[in-house]
Formats: structure tokens, C-alpha cells, sequence
């Protein structure tokens, strides 16, 4: 059951400074900005939250669970696409809620679907804030790196919007239940 308590996930303390680009843009690379969040609480995520710093553009927002340290250490659990004709700050509905347990790790990739796209981030080296290791993440095409280490002193904007949960949710990830099939392996014999 619900209570309507809503839960917000965020880092960006002083809000959009700026963007990270692609240092050489290219028609197939992609870069893509994640932050990694701790729930305090048993909950569903809805709502995602970023800053387009230009327009039209295309993204894919992807929400990892049971994430351990980087976004690729969990595991996809939803994407979506969607796109935004004018620039701005957007809060955009998942098409499904995404179940987080108590003190479990998730993660919220945004991707802007264009050579030239970039990551929000908020006004760097700012004392109003404190940026931690595995916080927020760049992707450069290959890894996932933490801002901490390419010398980013600041964390992403993207937020994640949810509501509390009195409901159980397992912190494991479920097992994929296999049916046993017997495999034989044949050689096809054409008659003589």
C-alpha cells in the first residue's frame, strides 16, 4: 500500500551549471551521465527528473537495480525513449514503477540520443555542496568512470521521484526459474 509519501532523489545542491560533451563527437558514440542513488526507504520511483540545455532532442532514460557501484554493476530493469522540443528542466513520467528496497542501490541513466548530446551537471567547484565517489558517473562510449576521478568537482542533474511503499520488496535480484530440457543432439540421416 501507498501513503503518497514522496521521496526525492538528488545530488545537484546548487542546480544546472552546466554540460559535459564529447570530447570528439561522432555519429555512433553516445555519452551518457547516470547518478547513483541509496534508498532510505522502501518505495516505487516514477518520475525522473533533468535539465535539456538544447532542443529538439531524443533520450533514453534506463534504471538499473541491485547496482553495487558503477550503473553496469546492476541490472537493467526499464528504458524508455522519449524526446523534447524546447529546452529547459523536465520531469518525465516512467511508463512503469520501478520497485527500490530499503537501502538498496539503484541507478539512473539519461542518454541524449545525438552526436552532440551531452550530460547536465550542476556549477562546478562550488562550496556549497559535497561531492562524493559513487555519486554520479560519465559514460564515454567504452566505461562508465565516477566524476570524482575525471576531475569533475560536482555531481549530475538527474533526479529520481518516489513514493514510499509499505509493500515488501526483495533487495535480491529474482532468479530466472529454468524448466529442465532435455537436449539431444542428432544427425539428420537421409535414406540411400
Amino acid at each position: 500500500g501507498s501513503s503518497g509519501d514522496e521521496v526525492i532523489h538528488q545530488y545537484d545542491g546548487t542546480g544546472y551549471g552546466s554540460v559535459i560533451k564529447p570530447a570528439q563527437p561522432s555519429d555512433t558514440l553516445r555519452i551518457s551521465g547516470a547518478n547513483v542513488f541509496t534508498a532510505d526507504t522502501a518505495q516505487y520511483i516514477n518520475e525522473v527528473s533533468f535539465y535539456a540545455a538544447a532542443a529538439p532532442i531524443s533520450y533514453t532514460i534506463s534504471i538499473y537495480r541491485y547496482v553495487k557501484s558503477s550503473p553496469d554493476t546492476g541490472i537493467l530493469v526499464h528504458s524508455q525513449d522519449g524526446s523534447t522540443q524546447y529546452a529547459g528542466y523536465f520531469t518525465v513520467d516512467l511508463t512503469k514503477s520501478i520497485p527500490v528496497a530499503k537501502g538498496e542501490k539503484f541507478a539512473v541513466q539519461l542518454q541524449f540520443n545525438h552526436k552532440n548530446g551531452y550530460v547536465p551537471h550542476e556549477k562546478a567547484n562550488n562550496r556549497a555542496y559535497d561531492v562524493q565517489a559513487g555519486q554520479s558517473y560519465l559514460y564515454d562510449g567504452t566505461a562508465w568512470v565516477d566524476m570524482t576521478k575525471l576531475n569533475y568537482n560536482c555531481n549530475i542533474c538527474i533526479k529520481a521521484i518516489g513514493t514510499k511503499t509499505s509493500d515488501t520488496i526483495s533487495m535480491a535480484p529474482q532468479k530466472p526459474s529454468f524448466s529442465s530440457v532435455k537436449v539431444t543432439n542428432y544427425t539428420k540421416v537421409t535414406a540411400a
